[in-house]
């Protein structure tokens, strides 16, 4: 409940106007990272992984300098920034299920998706998430 509350006062802050709850997993292990990460992406072999190993900076529980890693494995792409230093974002809310072996099974899942009051607020609601997100890191003006 407090991690409710706290979002409660951002929100009123001005910080965000939609959080998302997740669970934190921090743990020691005795693995190389990126033999775990390997394992994850067998087990979970979605299309965007990130992989992150930050080698002598104290851990997210403030100890020794011994370095920590992030790991983690997605659907959807987060956040990509290509070498000419453009943002992109490709959430997956709003959005439905492709299906390409069977173009009749494909345009009626766009019809329903057309028609849905509801995919068509949540993807408004996603691109303005979006669009206020990259707005706090790019060039004024350069968010499309």
């Amino acid at each position: 409940l407090r991690c409710i509350d706290r979002c409660k006062e951002l929100i009123r802050a001005g910080e965000s106007y939609e959080l998302c709850l997740t669970t934190r997993l921090t743990a020691e292990a005795e693995v190389d990272p990126l033999t775990l990460f390997g394992h994850l992406r067998e087990l979970n072999p979605a299309p965007y992984g990130m992989f992150f190993e930050v080698p002598g900076l104290p851990g997210p529980d403030g100890k020794d300098g011994s370095g920590f890693a992030v790991l983690g494995s997605s659907p959807e792409r987060f956040l990509r920034v290509d070498r000419a230093g453009v943002a992109s974002c490709k959430p997956m809310k709003g959005t439905a299920r492709r299906h390409l072996e069977d173009p009749a099974l494909d345009e009626e899942a766009k019809h329903r998706l057309a028609e849905s009051a509801k995919d068509q607020a949540e993807n408004l609601m996603i691109v303005d998430l979006v669009r206020h997100d990259l707005s706090a890191v790019c060039e004024p003006a350069s968010v499309r």
